[in-house]
């Protein structure tokens, strides 16, 4: 199980490694995330998540919430009965903590910046 152990604006620590991008993390992997559309989160985005069966998907939508997870998105993950939660980045990254250690399937989608 991973943590993520800092955010700040532009960058995230996740136990020794430090990112300066958008990331997912799937599995308890983190990957660069590089978006479909510029500060949209499309269905595409999200398939690899939707893909490994989490239980709840935390979309960050940066630290002033520009990032905007688009409604085919959010139907997308309803028809397959996936949970999902939308806060900004900070928000996120602490309820990506939150439920990871009460041990629940939690994938994340995050927006490093604005």
């Amino acid at each position: 199980m991973i943590f993520i152990d800092s955010n700040k604006f532009g960058y995230f620590r996740i136990g020794k490694d430090e990112f300066r991008s958008d990331i997912k993390i799937v599995n308890d992997k983190v990957k660069i995330w590089n978006y479909a559309k510029h500060h949209q989160i499309m269905p595409e985005d999200v398939k690899d998540l939707a893909e490994n069966s989490p239980e709840i998907i935390i979309f960050g939508t940066g630290h002033t919430g520009l990032c905007k997870v688009q409604p085919e998105t959010l139907k997308y993950l309803d028809d397959k009965n996936i949970k999902y939660l939308i806060k900004d980045t900070a928000q996120a990254c602490s309820d990506f903590n939150r439920l990871a250690s009460s041990k629940r399937k939690v994938f994340a989608i995050l927006h490093a910046t604005c």
